[in-house]
Formats: C-alpha cells, sequence, structure tokens
C-alpha cells in the first residue's frame, strides 16, 4: 500500500507500506514541483501511476518500475491543465485521465492497451463539469469517446514557460 501527497515544498511526496500490517517507509519525493494535488490509479499489472499539474500547468505522468520498484522520470503530457488531473479505469482495465483546460473544455486520454502507452487527447463532447465529477463516469464506458470531429488536439502551454524542475 502506498499514499502520495503535495508536500508544502510543492512538491510530489509518497510513502508505502512494504507488506500488509507492515510498517512504513520514509517519505520520498521524486522532485517534482506540482500546481495540483496527485492522481493515483493502479495498472492492471499492479505498477501506481501518478499524474499532476505541473508548475507550467502541463500534465505529467510518473510511474513505478516493475523491475526495481523504483519510480520513472516524469513523462510530459502537455496541455494546460485549469485544475486537479483525474484517473479512472474504462471497463476493459486500461486506464483513462480527464482534465480540464483553461477554457473549460474536458479532454480524455486512454492506454492503448492494458499496461501501454497513452494515445491522443479527445474533448468529451459537451462535458464542462469538473474533471473529477467526469471520471466517475469511467466506469460506466464500455470503450473510450469519438472525438469531436476537427477538435482532437489539446491546448499546449506557453512556449517561454518552461519547465526547468520537471525535466527528464
Amino acid at each position: 500500500m502506498g499514499g502520495f501527497g503535495r508536500g508544502s515544498d510543492g512538491a510530489l511526496w509518497h510513502i508505502w507500506q512494504a507488506s500488509p500490517n507492515g510498517a512504513w517507509g520514509q517519505w520520498q519525493s521524486p522532485g517534482a514541483v506540482l500546481t495540483s494535488n496527485p492522481a493515483v490509479a493502479r495498472a492492471a499489472d499492479g505498477r501506481l501511476l501518478a499524474f499532476v499539474r505541473g508548475n507550467n500547468g502541463a500534465l505529467f505522468q510518473i510511474q513505478q518500475l516493475k523491475e526495481t520498484r523504483g519510480w520513472s522520470a516524469l513523462r510530459l503530457h502537455g496541455g494546460f491543465l485549469s485544475n486537479n488531473p483525474s484517473v479512472g479505469r474504462l471497463t476493459d482495465g486500461r486506464l483513462a485521465v480527464v482534465v480540464q483546460v483553461t477554457n473549460d473544455v474536458a479532454y480524455i486520454t486512454t492506454q492503448v492497451a492494458l499496461n501501454q502507452g497513452w494515445g491522443g487527447w479527445k474533448i468529451l463532447a459537451g462535458a464542462r463539469a469538473t474533471s473529477g465529477a467526469l471520471v466517475k463516469r469511467l466506469g460506466t464506458l464500455m470503450e473510450e469517446p469519438e472525438p469531436v470531429p476537427g477538435e482532437d488536439l489539446m491546448p499546449e502551454p506557453v512556449e517561454n514557460e518552461i519547465v526547468t524542475d520537471l525535466a527528464e
């Protein structure tokens, strides 16, 4: 079991329990500065994946490494988020991330297959609720939603907003 949080220093922090009912380890941080609460899910193979909004507004992912149980480098997913990301599971077991960008439009990206990479961003048509409310609907989706024609690209952060503390 493990837990994630955003520290008073603005960094992502993680703590874990080595075995059921066992002692807890020490809090550790991969050093990422974030501006949202983390959204965490367990992949089908048991690894934890955490999604956060970086200080440039973009979505980043960090995940457990299966071999060492250590952590990957941060992976940039892009976008310009206006609130916390949310992650949930589709009925086929793939993970899906829902975000809301600064124009209040909700976007979704899903794993292309179990424990695999991510597809492109798609607008959730007509959705203007918070991403947290939208992710609750994911369990009812048999498949990922169809994209809105001609509107499948999420806005990117402003080019001069470079995040040096989140470099891979």
